[in-house]
């Protein structure tokens, strides 16, 4: 029937309480739901019936003629009969799946009305609320509110079958008319319809074949039978309705290719992977209950894994005496897809099948498709369904016809027709009904063998209209049914006018009127088939339609598919359109995962057999983001995902994440939730679906039991539980489930077997398995059902009391898993049974805390709690928080402590409060524990008083709540970071804490339950003063609590704002995509129980936005950016917007992400594009921001996030340290060219040399690559060698190891034997390895294993079950494959590289594609830059040019992958295309990688990139700005190997010379400023006339007077003019004259004021002011521009803000804040050298220079081989043991040694000092004493006391912080010596440290004397002193 007509005879049903909508039923009498009119009967008010709207509308006054409450329906009469055409009824019973419409009048609607259609989702054999059909809707047609629509009529296939009904929270459902037909009959409506109770063979049957086939089931017992017929015959029906009668069969399921949906095609059915997940989860839910996981598997291993499956399945049945059937429905559909997709396909089923499994194959035209089925069916049992018998026939016919058109003469003339055909009998049938004749029936044929001879007849009738035939073609070509209106807008004028009379013409073919759905799949072929010849156009056709807004959702979500099919434009437009930008658009309108991910598949598919490069790489990386959504985070939170797709209304798309190819995703439980949810929307059907897959998962578990006789205990009662659960909730979905059987057959099986519940008493197992239904529908119907109606007779008092404890005891379980609270009126008669039965109890039995907390909860009172056995409690137990490891928090026992303590206050009549201390103090635990015992109290006080009615009590507790325990609930989140050992504790118990607090005010005080809103509100900002794991828990279980009650308005705003401002902390905050996208699906819920919509679907937009990656362990996607510019030739112009967003992209990702290690690798990964590009300056720039940039960079760095922040600038995110240091470093050089100087290059490897081991052999190469450049004999080459001992020296023997042996063999042979007498010497020091490198062995067994059992396999044989090769154990595919494939592979190379030797390029690039090919069915894989096909991809690379030809090549390497990830093939394709494309498109495969990574980590400004814009330098200017960069760097062990470097390079030539001139007395205020002065310095103390005729020529003295005002930096030039002048040289005579004008004036007077630092002076630097203060140095005006200048320092930061951040640099770098070289020490000390200047001597000069240094300015040797002279020492320390040692070496003896080592893990500090001893017993040692600091001048042969030396204090230092003690000189008068017998060394020495980091903290300072020399006067002796640390660990005599 028509739309239009069903809208004419529809109308408004009005009055002045309700609203409705009726209809026609006959010409006087309107049909609508009684409900619609009830109050306006009751009231006598008017009821007004309109039909039409506007000025046509027709308004009729109506009177009640019948009604009936209970089917809730009634006929109402019009004044007159109606012109228009009445609905027809139909009581024919309605079937689950097919599709209804219907049209009525909404209420914001009214005037209009509104057409709705969707599916039957269940009917139901009885009423259950009123209603036996459970409705869905389609999305297009859905509304919010469905009010208005009840009485509107059901109409499906034509046809008026029911009446729409909406209940009262608006869920739509309906009655059929089936029901409703008594009604109509008794008011004469349907007068003279058949009984429908009538007793019937249902039609269609075939009794004789059923027993046949059975027959042969039973005697095959295994192997394959094949059900043939022609096309219509019924055997897809026949499949379905099969139910065999003996026991012995089993029927395991059905897999139909035949089937046809949304989505669901043949070539989806026929593709290897989801058949084999069709097979694999039902293996999986037979043997374990639950559905397999997807897996991504080869096509080899989807042979042999799913032959496995199959035999596994066939086992199994035998070990239970049956045989299974598996039904394979329509094989010959495959072959629709092509003869290779049925191969494909038929290969997946084993040749043979074990006893146990009888696979029966339904095919048409077995004979046609037989070759391309192998030998399959060789020997296969054949049966041939039949027709219909002719008693089936006519039954079949007269229950299709029409009743007022049937006849005994039509009947025979049809069957006559029909000759026992279904499919024939019901096309004629449907012409009857549509107004055929019997002469019309006369002249068709009569059926002859096949259905395509009927369709051939009608072909010939449509074949002379072209136009008719196109339009077939259309419809035949869709994918599924839409109306048949919606089609007009894409046809031709011509087609137009014949569309209308050619589908009346076959309306019979069509599934109902007003749609195209082809009733029949056979006849949608014919078409196509008929049409094949134009079919590309008619799908380019139907794409165009598409693309049109006339096609509405139907043409966004298929216009790819339709292309797909068409021809090669339409291909390449559907490519172009499959892009993220439709996938978000076809998400939003419902398109199910499977089939998106499908499109994406065929599309990718497309784009490989075409050739389109780009674009199959863009559409690998689409579907690794969707695949990595819908696969991996949506799977792993299904139930998350559907319990926000309920809440969003969208139930159909929740079913869709919960059940995924067949499969179940859901654990049980999971399951329940969203079951319970669409209980609650009305979603019945979709419940009762997820409920029997539940059902089915467990059926396996008690198939295992039945079939071996045993299970465990605990899975045994978990099972029942569940399975007695889900009863529960087929129940509250208004089903009646055997719940009695159930139940009583599992305690039959528990008092059968008692021994197996060991110390458990049954009657407690059993009141728990009662309980767990019972009690679930207590809570989730509030029924209550008596024990007397419980399976159980005779029942003692003791177990009523078990019982009903049982029911109580899950009544509350299911209480707190759904959210619904236990209210008095559901559990109060169950407390009445219990009082009632207790009193009858002779000695109750003590009952569990468990139970006593359930009787607390539920509102037991104590005397009640008391009778049923509850014991005195005590709190003898403490409030438990951890477990015996601390680092563990116990919940578990927390909770039940704190229910001990809950109970115990209940139980208790004193209402004594527990203190609470109001400060946390020192202890945190113990206030911890008084806070909770604080709340127990409370909690069991305000429950006790509510049981016993006392109001006061209840007010003593909330004034105790609110007074003492609200406002401790909270503290600073500065706080949370001083609980020392606190670990996740506080994290762990807080949220239960708080979770318990809101309950008891929801339950006990829900008056005052805003109080607590207000709590979370105020200390939001400070996270609650937990971390933010904690924090966000807390809100969850708060939330969660607050549903379960009714909400005020207020209350319910203040719920709001709450949930808003978490969701928008989690969004903003919250990077994980594991936790991010979970806790965003648990808000969209909560939002819509507010009726926030909007903001619901706003959050469920952000989880779609955030769910497409990255991943997090490992996660390396990200570098698909810095890859994909490696790939482009250096010489391609990148845009710098591209740079600029790869930066702002990685930047993105610089948090809790992803794998942070793998972003900042990546990070360097991107300088070294920057430099391979010549971008030096930028690449610079980069790497400073990425380590510690300029201020605000570091502020924006430490204030990014809000996670755990607990101050400013004190959160998650440390500023600077974001760079893998080394190895980008490592990556620059590498990307620079040859003529770089090699000093600069050197100096920077030094720098960054210390650190992570793993780059030690990378050192090793770089060093070889300078030193290769280098002549042999060449004073640059005898340096190198003697520094690169040093270097080897100064490590420890591994290291130095690591280092030298990869620098020697990356050296040429000309250069080698220089350096292996160095490596030698460390291999004898390091002694022999006691086992090689564990990857190096690894890669070796990988590369020469050959196993001799494996042997190649073949892709159709299975490989053997058994097999437990090491070939199997080692197995993992993707990574480690198998070594027989590796074989073939190479002796197939070997094949490729003769072929291309020979000049056969073709046939070379084929064998190589099979080297790939082999590989990768062997499991290994072929997308990483290095295995054992390179050579073959090296042969295709070098013979195709073209991209699109190497996509074309790659496509169907890349299509078979299963084991690697799509990003990953994506970049190897692009590693080999790029080269090969042009500029532009090389810009936009670097704009897809792009694009990909942003749509994972989502938007971020480029902003803070703009220096990526700027104008480049030449690599040298670039590289010594960054050398001198590092002299700031925030680790004190770069900036010290920076200033030794930086001394060299100056030392060397004029290169770096006159910058460092320029730099050494500017106003710069950076630390590279000082330390240029310094080397000046130094290098003037060496030599001050050399060093000053190098340095004059590029001073302009008169200027730099001017403009220098920097104290120190002119003390050292003043220093450097005075050493050259007191050497005669007339310019440096010259310039102290220009001095001394200047320096010489009158000293400042000194001032007594005393003047205190600022406070933000560093510790460091507090004693020299003091020193200064004292000398008078410093006044106010010092104090005012020290602390003006730092202000401009800080700028635009202020001074406290920029302290705080350089606090946190250090502290990222793990620098002690007080260094004084530390960076705020150097920024401060820089102000505070600005704020000393003014008019001074020059000696006050040199004071405030000599207090303020922070270099060391001596010189002292270091000697050739240093560690030797500690080599003795250092065992002697390590063996705790003096026994051998001797304080002499080399022929010195040791006078004074201070050095630092790593002592057994830890760094000390050694001293051993010697001492003298005179010949006067009275005198005591004569002990050397510390003299002068390592920053200072070391005296010239000090005078003083009797003492060996003077020692210097350690000094954090530039260029050494230890200094050598001088010889005093009355000890070398002592012993007759000049200071020349003695020797002062200083050296760096870590070859003790093992520890990963620096290693220049360990150094060695000595003072010795030649052993010759020493010789002491009579009496005298020497004495020494070992100190370790400080302290004296050992004296030795002389």
């Amino acid at each position: 029937m028509a739309d239009e007509v069903v809208k004419q005879a529809t109308c408004r049903v009005s009055n002045a309480h309700e609203e409705g909508t009726g209809w026609l039923i006959t010409p006087s009498l309107v049909l609508t739901a009684f409900h619609c009119v009830e109050a306006a009967v009751a009231s006598g008010a008017d009821i007004i019936v309109q039909f039409g709207s506007g000025d046509a509308s027709l308004q009729h006054n109506v009177t009640v003629q019948a009604q009936d409450a209970d089917l809730d329906i009634c006929l109402l009469r019009l004044p007159i009969e109606h012109p228009f055409e009445p609905l027809v009824i139909s009581t024919r019973r309605l079937r689950g799946g097919e599709k209804w419409s219907a049209f009525g009048y909404a209420v914001h609607k009214l005037n209009l009305g509104h057409l709705l259609n969707g599916g039957i989702q269940q009917a139901l054999d009885e009423l259950v609320h009123g209603v036996d059909l459970d409705l869905s809707v389609s999305p297009d047609t859905h509304l919010t509110d469905y009010g208005g629509l009840s009485g509107a009529a059901l109409m499906v296939e034509g046809e008026c079958r029911g009446m729409l009904r909406v209940s009262v929270n608006t869920a739509l459902a309906a009655i059929s008319f089936h029901q409703l037909s008594p009604f109509l009959e008794a008011n004469g409506v349907l007068a003279g319809v058949a009984s429908v109770e009538a007793q019937r063979m249902p039609f269609g049957t075939r009794p004789e074949f059923d027993r046949l086939l059975e027959e042969r089931l039973a005697t095959l017992e295994n192997g394959y039978l094949v059900m043939e017929g022609a096309h219509g015959i019924g055997k897809s029906t026949y499949c379905r309705q099969f139910e065999p009668v003996s026991k012995s069969l089993e029927v395991l399921g059905i897999y139909a290719l035949s089937e046809r949906g949304r989505g669901i095609t043949p070539a989806h059915q026929a593709q290897p992977e989801v058949f084999f997940d069709w097979i694999n989860s039902l293996w999986s839910s037979a043997v374990s209950g639950k559905p397999a996981r997807l897996q991504e598997l080869s096509y080899p291993e989807l042979i042999r894994t799913s032959h496995k499956r199959i035999q596994d399945l066939a086992h199994r049945q035998a070990a239970v005496g049956k045989v299974g059937v598996i039904f394979i429905d329509g094989l010959n559909e495959a072959a629709s897809v092509g003869t290779d997709a049925l191969q494909r396909l038929v290969a997946l089923i084993p040749p043979t099948l074990p006893t146990g499994l009888v696979i029966v194959i339904t095919v048409a035209g077995l004979d046609v498709h037989a070759a391309s089925m192998g030998g399959l069916l060789q020997g296969a049992a054949r049966l041939t369904l039949p027709a219909l018998g002719q008693d089936s026939q006519q039954e079949l016919c007269t229950e299709l016809l029409d009743p007022t058109v049937a006849t005994s003469k039509l009947v025979s003339l049809l069957c006559d027709r029909a000759k026992g055909h279904p499919l024939y009998l019901r096309y004629l049938t449907d012409m009857v009904n549509d107004g055929a004749s019997e002469a019309d029936i006369i002249q068709m044929p009569a059926f002859s063998g096949t259905i395509e001879d009927y369709y051939e007849t009608l072909w010939g009738q449509l074949l002379t209209d072209q136009d008719a035939v196109n339009l077939l073609g259309l419809v035949a070509r869709l994918r599924w049914r839409l109306p048949t209106k919606d089609l007009v807008a894409m046809l031709e004028p011509a087609e137009s006018m014949v569309y209308v009379p050619t589908l009346a013409r076959i309306r019979h073919l069509f599934s109902e009127a007003g749609n195209t759905e082809i009733y029949h799949a056979s006849f949608s072929e014919f078409i196509k088939h008929k049409t094949s010849t134009v079919g590309e156009r008619l799908q380019e056709r139907l794409a165009e339609f598409c693309y049109l807004v006339q096609s509405g959702d139907y043409g966004q979500l298929n216009r790819v598919y339709h292309g797909l099919l068409g021809g090669t434009a339409g291909q390449k437009q559907a490519i172009q359109h499959c892009q993220q930008t439709w996938v978000d658009t076809s998400v939003t309108l419902g398109a199910e995962p499977d089939v998106l991910l499908g499109d994406i598949e065929a599309t990718l598919t497309a784009a490989t057999q075409i050739g389109a490069a780009q674009d199959t790489i863009r559409l690998l990386l689409l579907s690794q983001r969707l695949t990595f959504r819908y696969n991996t985070l949506f799977t792993q939170a299904a139930e998350q995902v559907a319990l926000a797709l309920c809440a969003l209304g969208h139930t159909d798309q929740a079913l869709r994440h919960l059940i995924r190819n067949g499969r179940l995703v859901a654990p049980p439980l999971g399951t329940c939730a969203v079951v319970h949810a669409l209980i609650r929307m009305g979603s019945t059907a979709q419940a009762m679906q997820l409920i029997d897959a539940m059902h089915q998962s467990l059926d396996s578990v008690f198939e295992n039991f039945q079939a071996t006789g045993s299970i465990e205990t605990d899975v045994f009662l978990q099972t029942v539980m569940l399975r007695l659960h889900g009863l529960a909730l087929e129940s509250a979905a208004g089903g009646e489930p055997p719940v009695n059987p159930i139940l009583a057959a599992a305690i039959r099986q528990v008092r059968a077997v008692p021994e197996a519940f060991g110390e458990i008493d049954l009657g407690e197992v059993i009141a728990n398995l009662g309980g767990s239904f019972y009690g679930a529908k207590l809570c989730l119907e509030g029924l209550y059902t008596p024990i007397a109606r419980l399976p159980l007779t005779a029942i003692p008092p003791e177990a009523v009391v078990s019982t009903l404890l049982g029911v109580l005891n899950h009544a509350r379980i299911n209480s707190h898993l759904y959210g619904i609270p236990l209210s008095a009126s559901m559990v109060g008669p169950l407390l009445s049974d219990l009082d009632e039965a207790s009193q009858r109890l002779d000695q109750p039995t003590e009952l569990s805390l468990s139970t006593i907390n359930t009787l607390i909860e539920s509102g037991a009172s104590p005397q009640l709690i008391s009778k049923c056995g509850g014991p005195t409690l005590t709190k003898v137990q403490p409030l438990m928080l951890y477990s015996s490891n601390r680092a563990r928090p116990d919940l578990t026992g927390f909770l039940e402590s704190y229910e001990l303590w809950r109970a115990a206050d209940f139980l208790n009549e004193s209402y004594q409060e527990p203190a609470i201390g109001s400060e946390v103090g020192a202890d945190w635990e113990a206030w911890l524990r008084s806070l909770v015992a604080s709340v127990a109290w409370a909690d069991g006080t305000a429950r006790r008083a509510k049981a016993i009615n006392d109001a006061q009590v209840l007010g003593q507790v909330w004034s105790y709540l609110s007074d003492r325990v609200l406002p401790n609930m909270t503290r600073p989140l500065s706080e949370r970071m001083h609980w020392k050992h606190a670990y996740a504790i506080p994290e762990s118990i807080f949220p239960a804490l708080f979770q318990r607090l809101a309950k008891l005010l929801v339950e006990c005080l829900p008056q005052f339950v805003g109080q607590l809103l207000t709590v979370l509100k105020q200390g939001f900002a400070e996270q609650l003063g937990l971390y933010n794991e904690g924090f966000r828990q807390t809100l969850a279980m708060v939330a969660d609590q607050f549903m379960t009650m009714e909400l005020q308005p207020t209350i319910a705003d203040a719920l709001f704002d709450l949930l808003i401002r978490w969701r928008d902390f989690v969004q903003t905050n919250v990077e994980n995509r594991y936790e991010l996208i979970p806790e965003l699906l648990r808000i969209v819920p909560l939002l819509k129980r507010l009726d926030a919509e909007e903001e619901a679907v706003k959050t469920y937009q952000t989880v779609l936005r955030f769910s497409m990656g990255p991943s997090w362990y490992k996660e390396d996607q990200l570098s698909l950016m810095s890859s994909t510019l490696a790939a482009l030739p250096a010489a391609t112009s990148i845009p710098t917007a591209s740079l600029q967003q790869i930066a702002a992209y990685l930047e993105r990702a610089s948090g809790e992400m992803t794998f942070q290690r793998y972003v900042r690798a990546d990070k360097g990964n991107f300088i070294a594009q920057l430099c391979r590009r010549a971008l030096y300056s930028q690449a610079v720039d980069y790497f400073k921001h990425q380590t510690c940039g300029t201020s605000p960079q570091l502020y924006e760095q430490a204030a990014a996030g809000g996670l755990d922040r607990v101050a400013p600038l004190t959160g998650m995110h440390f500023p600077g340290g974001a760079l893998e240091e080394q190895a980008a470093l490592l990556s620059l050089l590498w990307e620079t060219p040859d003529s770089l100087d090699w000093r600069l290059y050197w100096a920077l490897l030094e720098v960054f040399q210390s650190g992570d081991d793993r780059h030690l052999d990378d050192w090793g190469m770089h060093y070889a690559r300078l030193i290769s450049a280098m002549v042999v004999g060449s004073d640059d080459l005898k340096w190198a060698e003697g520094r690169v001992r040093t270097i080897s020296q100064n490590m420890n023997a591994e290291r130095s190891l690591r280092l030298l042996r990869a620098l020697v063999a990356a050296l040429p042979t000309t250069h080698t034997a220089i350096f292996e007498p160095v490596l030698a010497i460390i291999e004898t020091s390091a002694g022999p390895e006691p086992f090689e490198q564990f990857t190096d062995s690894f890669s070796r067994a990988a590369a020469t294993a050959q196993p001799t059992s494996a042997e190649p396999e073949s892709e159709s044989k299975a490989e053997s079950v058994g097999d437990t090769s090491v070939e199997e154990s080692l197995y993992q595919p993707g990574l480690f494959g198998k070594f027989s494939f590796d074989e073939q592979a190479r002796v197939e190379l070997q094949t490729a590289l003769t072929l291309k030797r020979r000049g056969n390029t073709t046939a070379a690039v084929k064998a190589a594609v099979r080297v790939l090919q082999t590989l990768q069915d062997g499991g290994w894989s072929v997308w990483t830059s290095n295995h054992t096909g390179s050579a073959a991809e090296k042969i295709i690379q070098d013979a195709v040019p073209e991209p699109d030809a190497l996509a074309r090549l790659y496509g169907p390497l890349a299509l078979e992958e299963r084991h690697v990830r799509r990003w990953l093939i994506a970049s190897h394709m692009i590693d080999k295309v790029a080269s090969k494309l042009n500029a532009d498109q090389q810009c936009t495969l670097l704009h897809h990688a792009i694009e990909h990574v942003g749509h994972m980590v989502g938007e971020n400004a480029t902003q803070e990139f703009e220096y990526l814009e700027g104008a480049t330098t030449s690599v040298e200017v670039a590289l010594f700005d960054f050398f001198l960069w590092t002299l700031d760097h925030p680790s004190w062990e770069r900036r010290d190997s920076a200033a030794a470097m930086l001394l060299w390079l100056v030392s060397t030539g004029e290169t770096y010379f006159v910058p460092v001139i320029r730099l050494a007395f500017s106003m710069d205020s950076h630390n590279r400023a000082d330390l240029a002065a310094a080397v000046l310095d130094v290098l003037s103390r060496r030599n001050p006339v050399a060093l000053w005729e190098r340095l004059a020529p590029h001073l302009d003295l008169a200027m730099l007077l001017v403009e220098c005002r920097h104290v120190s930096r002119l003390a050292i030039l003043s220093r450097i003019v005075d050493r050259a002048a007191e050497q005669d040289s007339t310019t440096a005579q010259a310039a102290q004259t220009t001095l001394n004008t200047v320096l010489d004036q009158q000293a400042t007077e000194p001032s007594d004021d005393p003047i205190a630092p600022p406070s933000h002076f560093p510790q460091g630097l507090r004693s020299q002011w003091a020193t200064l203060a004292r000398l008078g140095l410093i006044t106010a005006s010092t104090r005012n521009k020290t602390e003006e200048v730092l202000a401009q320092l800080c700028s635009p930061l202020s001074t406290e803000v920029t302290h705080l951040l350089e606090q946190r640099v250090a502290e990222n770098f793990r620098e002690p804040e007080q260094i004084p070289t530390g960076r705020w020490a150097n920024k401060v000390r820089y102000a505070f050298n600005l704020g000393l200047y003014q008019s001074m001597s020059r000696e006050q000069l040199h004071v405030i220079e000599e207090l303020l240094r922070c270099h060391n300015p001596n010189h002292c040797a270091a000697p050739p081989n240093g560690h030797q002279f500690l080599s003795d020492l250092i065992a002697s320390l390590k063996m705790r043991s003096l026994k051998g040692f001797r304080p002499f070496s080399q022929g010195l003896v040791f006078l004074d040694v201070q050095c630092v080592i790593e002592l057994n893990g830890e760094i000390v500090t050694v001293e051993l000092l010697a001492h003298l001893r005179s010949p006067d017993p009275r005198q005591s040692p004569f002990v050397s004493l510390e003299g002068f600091k390592a920053n200072q001048d070391a005296p010239q042969a000090p005078d003083g006391q009797m003492a060996i030396c003077v020692r210097a204090r350690p000094t954090a230092a530039y260029f050494a912080s230890r200094t050598p003690s001088v010889p005093t000189r009355k000890f070398l008068q002592l012993i007759g010596v000049s200071e020349s017998a003695t020797v002062r060394y200083h050296w760096r020495d870590g070859s003790t440290v093992a520890a990963n980091g620096g290693s220049r903290r360990c150094e060695a300072a000595m003072l010795a004397i030649h052993e010759g020399a020493l010789t002491l006067p009579p009496g005298w002796n020497i004495g020494w002193e070992l100190r370790l640390n400080g302290k004296v660990w050992a004296v030795m005599k002389s």
